[in-house]
């Protein structure tokens, strides 16, 4: 086959490329939106690491109902000597999106190629144009915009080659497909669950510690406290910048906006729920992380102080907020309705 393309959804979460991927490949899937506002929820922050993220049981995020996934270890593969171009056109042949690991200063349009840096990166390929030579992929550009592109054979394979893996998640080769057969009600019970656990800060990792260790991290609105105290940290000098946090932050009250209309819309639940208290909250959040652009400009130390402020207020209008959708929910669940309580 000369060309093949399969087709991407519009990611709900952006945040971090790994939300971004399996959303526009699960986000193809007709249950999607009952699996997606079932499941992003909880968030998390990371002492390790210092990064807030959305918390999902499975750290590798593809061990969900609506993927079909298998992996490889990228040091076997490469130890076999295949020709990854050839096996990556193979995979998207057989419709499976081929997404892996490669040194990015090997990757015309990204930044590490124009500084000539390593900067090992994820990399999702969803097709290929065999006369041009080139595969399609998605990704963050230059400018951080999520956006197609096109990358050549050559580059694909010297990136992938000269990969020099720094963490162990990276020797990987992910094939993953929409399961559009997939059966996957809306989980009230969950959401409720969930919506608890953020209110009052438990960490919901414990209840998986049948397969995981759980979590050194602080969970629901404990983050808050701890983006503050990062964040006076690096008002002081003393943490480097890392700008997806607030970002993730946004998105994830924007969901808790999109989820309540979801469930308006579609179960009929929730129909007086004011959703003026969210929507300040997400206002807010969207102004919060528009800090982090204008210090990008400016270079001035008080968007910090800012950031600061307004994530102090962020806690206090959140916390009355989502008590309220937490009670009504839970409710519902004590009720009875008429979507899946499991």
């Amino acid at each position: 086959m000369s060309v093949k393309t399969l087709p991407l959804a519009e990611p709900r979460v952006l945040g971090y490329l790994h939300h971004a991927y399996v959303l526009s490949i699960a986000g193809n899937c007709p249950n999607f939106e009952d699996w997606y506002y079932s499941s992003y929820v909880q968030l998390y922050d990371d002492y390790l690491s210092g990064g807030l993220n959305f918390y999902e049981h499975d750290f590798t995020r593809f061990r969900q109902p609506l993927l079909d996934h298998h992996s490889m270890c990228i040091d076997a593969f490469m130890k076999g000597r295949y020709d990854v171009v050839e096996f990556a056109k193979h995979c998207l042949d057989t419709e499976y999106y081929f997404y892996t690991f490669v040194d990015e200063r090997y990757i015309p349009g990204k930044g590490a190629y124009k500084a000539k840096v390593t900067f090992p990166h994820e990399i999702m390929v969803f097709g290929y144009d065999e006369s041009a030579k080139h595969f399609h992929a998605i990704g963050f550009s230059e400018k951080f915009q999520y956006e197609k592109y096109t990358v050549g054979f050559e580059h694909f394979a010297q990136g992938f080659d000269n990969l020099k893996m720094t963490a162990s998640y990276m020797n990987n080769i992910h094939l993953l497909k929409p399961a559009y057969d997939a059966e996957y009600p809306f989980r009230l019970k969950q959401v409720a669950s969930l919506l608890e656990d953020y209110c009052l800060s438990r960490n919901t990792s414990e209840q998986y510690s049948m397969v995981r260790e759980p979590f050194r991290s602080a969970f629901g609105m404990a983050c808050y406290d701890y983006l503050i105290d990062y964040f006076e940290k690096v008002l002081k000098g003393k943490a480097q910048l890392k700008i997806n946090s607030l970002h993730i932050l946004w998105e994830h009250k924007k969901c808790m906006i999109e989820r309540v209309a979801y469930m308006q819309r579609k179960h009929g639940l929730l129909k007086d729920f004011d959703l003026g208290p969210l929507k300040e909250v997400e206002r807010l959040a969207y102004k919060t992380r528009d800090e982090i652009i204008v210090y990008s400009f400016s270079n001035d130390p008080k968007c910090f102080q800012n950031i600061i402020k307004y994530l102090n207020q962020l806690k206090e209008k959140e916390t009355a907020a989502l008590g309220l959708l937490s009670d009504r929910i839970s409710s519902l669940v004590y009720l009875g309705t008429g979507v899946n309580n499991g």
